[in-house]
């Protein structure tokens, strides 16, 4: 694959067969990096690959460039990108950081500005920023509790965790309607069925779904400030009820992780695993990136809770792994072309690969927009402390043993080798026998 997907109407028109505007925009304050690695990249392509029409706009600062791809059929999805905005604009000791396009509180000002210049179009925030910010939190640069981040921003819509199945759900719903227009549709949607999704709701529309303390409790006691925080952290498959001001807002539970044969579908779709050679501050970026345009992705998900990462509240403590079959084939495919190394085998930690709980054991059965058919899931029967590393409960394997010496066939045959960049659990690979070997 050497075509980027469109960054304006006019790069539409020369990708899509009868093109008059795209489905869905993605505006991201990173640069557009076609690679697995990204997340807009990612959904983007598998968005194409379903047949939608896909148009991305990164890191805009002017109404020209907000402007450049549209008004999408369905909605903008808005991202700050994969790292918190305030994270990327600040040092630990608040010092702004240098060369940096994303504005501070990217969400908002980005949705404030889709609303300005598109009044009526839907929005829907994702991503890392929109994901640990939707409760009541803590503002490091502000010193002081702020509302979830769909309050600020005003959105219509928040996704959070993984997004590929959601999305999917969520259009192959408005496909069916004859209006975009969140306000008239809304009920249609049945959102509450859509797992990783937060969306306003009524006083007469609450359930008998848990309830976190508001954020005006919040402001006014700690503990319940601290409560709210233990309750979503050791309850992360649930639902929830969070009030603020007259508002209430919705959180329904996390989408549950990736099949193994959905993974090895979004993982297939085609890149150019390059930057887009018209971004910003392109030779920064490149300099930035060199050394992962070859890093093969192999799963999603940590268990190790380390107090600084938010790994585990983005892509889960579950592994969702790809099979060894479909990673060595793209390995292979890379090494077609000339690749002399793989980057990286990327999981956020790499000997957590094929491990898994076995608390969740009770057994669903759900429809994958992904993959067109019905895929097994499993479900938690009961709770825990989320203290997973040394658990009786999480289930060791020596599967990345496995895929590494299928990966040391391929290099033999190609003359090629594999760099491994991906963190490495010394506590966790003493109980993998033939890994610590």
């Amino acid at each position: 694959m050497d075509i980027f997907l469109p960054t304006s109407l006019e790069e539409g028109k020369r990708y899509y067969k009868d093109f008059s505007g795209f489905d869905v925009i993605f505006i991201s304050g990173d640069p557009y990096f076609d690679h697995p690695l990204s997340g807009t990249a990612l959904l983007a392509r598998l968005l194409d690959q379903k047949g939608y029409k896909v148009g991305i706009v990164s890191e805009p600062e002017t109404d020209h460039e907000f402007l450049s791809c549209g008004a999408p059929k369905f909605f903008f999805c808005i991202t700050s990108g994969l790292l918190d905005s305030m994270l990327a604009n600040y040092t630990p000791i608040l010092k702004k950081r240098e060369n940096i396009l994303v504005p501070e509180r990217a969400l908002i000002a980005y949705t404030q500005k889709i609303k300005q210049l598109f009044k009526g179009k839907m929005t829907v925030i994702g991503g890392v920023e929109a994901t640990i910010r939707r409760f009541t939190h803590f503002d490091y640069k502000e010193n002081k509790l702020r509302r979830g981040i769909l309050n600020d921003t005003k959105a219509d819509l928040l996704v959070f965790g993984n997004a590929d199945r959601t999305l999917l759900t969520l259009l192959s719903r408005l496909k069916k309607l004859d209006s975009a227009e969140f306000d008239r549709i809304k009920e249609r949607l049945e959102l509450s069925t859509i797992d990783g999704l937060a969306y306003r709701i009524r006083e007469n529309e609450m359930q008998n779904i848990r309830e976190l303390p508001s954020y005006e409790s919040c402001v006014e006691d700690k503990n319940k400030f601290n409560l709210l925080t233990l309750t979503h952290y050791l309850l992360p498959d649930d639902a929830f009820i969070e009030r603020c001001g007259v508002g209430i807002i919705r959180h329904n539970r996390m989408s549950h992780p990736l099949a193994e044969e959905e993974m090895d579908y979004v993982y297939s779709v085609p890149f150019t695993r390059r930057l887009h050679p018209k971004g910003k501050q392109y030779s920064l970026n490149q300099g930035m990136l060199d050394g992962f345009e070859n890093s093969v992705v192999i799963g999603r998900g940590c268990w190790g809770s380390c107090n600084f990462c938010i790994i585990p509240l983005v892509q889960g403590k579950n592994i969702a792994k790809r099979s060894i079959n479909s990673i060595t084939k793209e390995i292979e495919l890379l090494y077609r072309k000339g690749t002399k190394k793989i980057n990286d085998l990327t999981l956020p930690t790499i000997n957590m690969y094929g491990s898994y709980c076995n608390l969740y054991d009770q057994e669903e059965t759900i429809f994958s927009p992904i993959i067109g058919k019905d895929v097994k899931v499993y479900n938690k029967t009961e709770y825990c402390d989320q203290n997973c590393v040394g658990c009786k409960h999480r289930v060791l394997r020596d599967d990345l043993y496995e895929l590494l010496v299928e990966v040391e066939k391929l290099n033999k045959q190609y003359n090629s080798e594999l760099e491994v960049r991906s963190a490495i659990r010394h506590d966790v690979i003493l109980s993998q026998k033939k890994l610590f070997e």
